[in-house]
């Protein structure tokens, strides 16, 4: 028999691997286990634009709670006894008393003060022929303050019966009972006269009255002459000036 060659085992050399393409010829690109990056791109911006809409509906519903709380309270408030007029402070008048300017307000006392609406008050009052200006406040939680500048008779006008008459010209009020205690010069001239006529010589003879001041009490009447020359009549003797 022969003899056994005795000594180390020999090692059969080791191959480097090989890629896959050499394994598997034509095998594609990527491996058939991985998932494509474009679908996962496209899963992504689709969860991207629901996460989108779920908080753009969250925020929507939060804003109709909001809406309808606030909307809830500010009923409330309107309802509440508490902002209802129940004072109304006026200041200023000389002729005309508070409860004929309260009476001119008409129906606030009672209405809520937050839903009063103050420029058309202030117009209420202004309609008045005595009320020259207005001014008209809230304070809260259920008072008015009311000022009034009234206008200041100068004359009694001769038109179709006496009125008073303000510097300006204005007609205040009829020459009555409720006036009689204005003892005022009279001026005449403006009877028989269109509106714009009659308005400027009422003015003419008004500017002299507000000019002569204190004076202005010792003339028994004013003259408005066609020619708009002013005649003026003293009192006790009447003497003309001209």
């Amino acid at each position: 028999m022969p003899a056994l060659r005795r000594g180390r085992p020999q090692l059969r050399p080791t191959l480097p691997p090989r890629p896959l393409e050499e394994v598997l010829p034509g095998a594609p690109d990527e491996a058939p286990f991985l998932r494509p990056k474009s679908r996962a791109r496209v899963r992504r911006a689709r969860r991207g634009l629901l996460g989108r809409g779920v908080l753009a509906l969250q925020l929507l519903a939060a804003g109709v709670v909001f809406v309808c709380a606030a909307w809830a309270g500010y009923a409330k408030v309107l309802a509440s006894d508490k902002l209802r007029v129940a004072h109304i402070d006026v200041r200023g008048q000389r002729f005309l008393s508070e409860g004929e300017v309260i009476q001119l307000l008409g129906p606030a006392l009672g209405e809520n003060i937050l839903t009063l609406e103050l420029q058309k008050l202030k117009a209420k009052l202004r309609a008045s022929p005595w009320v020259e200006d207005a001014t008209v406040k809230r304070t809260l939680p259920d008072t008015l303050h009311v000022e009034i500048r009234e206008r200041v008779p100068l004359a009694l006008a001769e038109v179709e019966r006496l009125y008073l008459m303000d510097g300006d010209g204005t007609l205040i009020d009829i020459y009555g009972p409720r006036t009689a205690n204005f003892d005022l010069p009279i001026v005449r001239g403006l009877q028989k006269k269109d509106g714009e006529a009659r308005r400027s010589r009422a003015e003419r003879a008004g500017a002299l009255l507000r000019d002569l001041q204190e004076l202005a009490a010792e003339l028994s009447e004013v003259q408005v002459e066609d020619s708009g020359d002013l005649r003026l009549v003293l009192r006790g003797q009447g003497e003309v000036l001209i």
